[in-house]
This record gives structure tokens, C-alpha cells and sequence, in this order.
């Protein structure tokens, strides 16, 4: 059986802990091991952590400051860069995995030639029932340049092999917001990668969530408006320092068109009207953000 580490982050997560550490332990034809990384939990977390460690394969560790969930996750990362496992996956605290989530993943993974895996999820509610999926597109790697607009990719879903721990361990990315996001574009822009529209993880929305679903309506969109930041030129400006050399002339262009927008017309029309740049689903909140440099 193929050999997979779960990299686990946790905070003050004793409320579904256990409920989460059994569906990891309860995968079929894979062999599991979960490390988690506690960022300075004040509830029973840890003790919950240790006990799943006498009988399980779970290693933990305490963080000496507390890091967020971004390089939380990260750190765990790149200390494992050299562990021997077939594959690596990320895992939230408070979700719950179907027996089949991480088999599922590695097989669509080597049926298509993949390093990189991530997936559609089910969104529950806190007693994880009216499960529904998440998102209702097709995406693939063929074109890279509407994922600069739109991440795709939740981090609980991903499954990755050696050869994309090697890639995204290369370069340490300081001060970014979202672990997930920038995994997600170093795997665009370097080796590819797969994406599943099937669901195999009841993705828990209880009101804490530090990351949830999106939800619908002029309310919302006004909310993601408001609240929209720059956070995505500090990814590109880590990309490119740590990937370049990776990417062809193209991506870089089409980067570097997305750096400069509110400061050059013609790249702010480029990323309006190219069709290169329309993404999967909110295309026209996009281009409001676009328009008043909001992304």
C-alpha cells in the first residue's frame, strides 16, 4: 500500500477533533501516518493529540509562537521535505474524510500522470448533514492564467507526491496569506495538476471556521469587495522569485501583466477583456475588483 503523511494543523480544536482523527485512521488501502502542528491551543486539543499517539501513527509537536494556519501548515511542510512517504495531504481539524478520500486522489493522481491532486468537497453543516458539493466546475491545467484571478483549491483536499514536495519546498514564501492558493499556483505553474469534481470530504461549516465556502448573494459580494486586499501580489512577486526559471515566457508575461495593472492601462485591459483571463464562476465580481483595483 502506498504510503501517505498527513499534515495536520490544530487550534483549540477539541470540539471535533476526535471525529476527524478517526476518518484519517479509517482510510482504506493506504497506509496512514498524521503529524500535526498545534498552534498554542488553550483546550483539551493537545491532550486529545497525545492520546491518539499511543495507539495510532501520530506524531505532534507544539509551536513555541503561534504561526496561523498559513505557516502552521507551511513549516510542517518543509520539515517533512525529507521524510519517507509515497505521498503527502493536508488536513483541517474539524472536517470529516470519507474511507476513500486519500485512495481516490493517489489513483485519478497516476491515472493522469499527476504530482499534484485536489478536489470538490461537501459542505455540511456542524452535524455534517445536507452534504452538498461545493462547486459545480470542470477545471485542468491547460490554461494557467484565470487561476491567477481564482483559486480553486482547498487545502484539506490536496495530495501531492515526492516529486511536487521537492518543487514546493525549493523556495520559503514569506508573508503570503494562503497556504493553499499559493501550493495551488506553484503546481500551475510548474508540473501541472489534476482536479477532481467528486467529493470525499464532509467540509464542516459551524460559524469558527477560519476558512468556509463561499456564500451566495449581493451581500456577500459586496463583503468580498469591500474587505478585498493585495494579498495576491505578494504571491506573484514570490513566484516569480522562486519559480522563474520554471515557467515559460508566457506565464511570466501573464504574471507579471497581473503585478503591474493599476499602474499600466494596457494591463488592466489585457486582464478585463482576454478571455484568457476569465475564470470559472463570479467572473463579473472579478472584474469589478479588476477594474478598481481591488485584486
Amino acid at each position: 500500500m502506498d504510503k501517505v503523511l498527513i499534515l495536520l494543523s490544530t487550534y483549540n480544536g477539541e470540539k471535533y477533533l476526535r471525529e476527524q482523527l478517526d476518518s484519517l485512521f479509517a482510510q482504506k488501502d493506504v497506509e496512514v501516518h498524521v503529524f500535526a502542528s498545534d498552534d498554542l491551543s488553550k483546550d483539551k486539543t493537545i491532550d486529545i493529540l497525545k492520546e491518539y499517539s499511543k495507539n495510532h501513527n501520530l506524531k505532534y509537536r507544539i509551536n513555541k509562537e503561534n504561526k496561523n494556519f498559513t505557516y502552521n501548515f507551511l513549516d510542517l511542510m518543509f520539515d517533512c521535505k525529507d521524510e519517507d512517504f509515497d505521498y503527502f495531504a493536508f488536513c483541517d481539524q474539524d472536517d470529516y474524510w470519507l474511507e476513500n478520500k486519500v485512495a481516490s486522489g493517489i489513483k485519478m493522481m497516476k491515472e493522469n500522470d499527476k504530482h499534484f491532486y485536489c478536489s470538490n468537497l461537501l459542505v455540511t453543516d456542524d452535524s455534517l448533514k445536507n452534504g452538498k458539493p461545493m462547486n459545480k466546475f470542470k477545471a485542468d491545467d491547460k490554461k494557467h492564467s484565470p487561476y491567477l484571478l481564482e483559486n480553486i483549491c482547498t487545502g484539506c483536499t490536496m495530495i501531492f507526491d515526492k516529486k511536487f514536495m521537492q518543487i514546493a519546498t525549493k523556495h520559503y514564501p514569506k508573508g503570503i496569506t494562503l497556504h493553499d492558493y499559493w501550493l495551488f499556483l506553484v503546481a500551475v505553474f510548474t508540473c501541472g495538476f489534476i482536479y477532481d469534481q467528486n467529493g470525499y470530504i464532509y467540509y464542516r461549516q459551524h460559524g469558527n471556521n477560519q476558512i468556509g465556502s463561499e456564500k451566495e448573494g449581493v451581500d456577500q459580494y459586496y463583503k468580498n469587495f469591500k474587505n478585498s486586499g493585495r494579498f495576491r501580489t505578494q504571491l506573484f512577486s514570490e513566484l516569480l522569485e522562486g519559480y522563474k526559471e520554471d515557467m515559460s515566457e508566457e506565464d511570466i508575461k501573464d504574471i507579471n501583466t497581473c503585478l503591474t495593472y493599476r499602474k499600466k492601462i494596457s494591463s488592466k485591459m489585457k486582464m478585463l477583456c482576454s478571455p484568457k483571463f476569465r475564470t470559472k464562476h463570479h467572473s463579473i465580481l472579478r472584474r469589478v475588483k479588476v477594474l478598481f483595483n481591488k485584486y
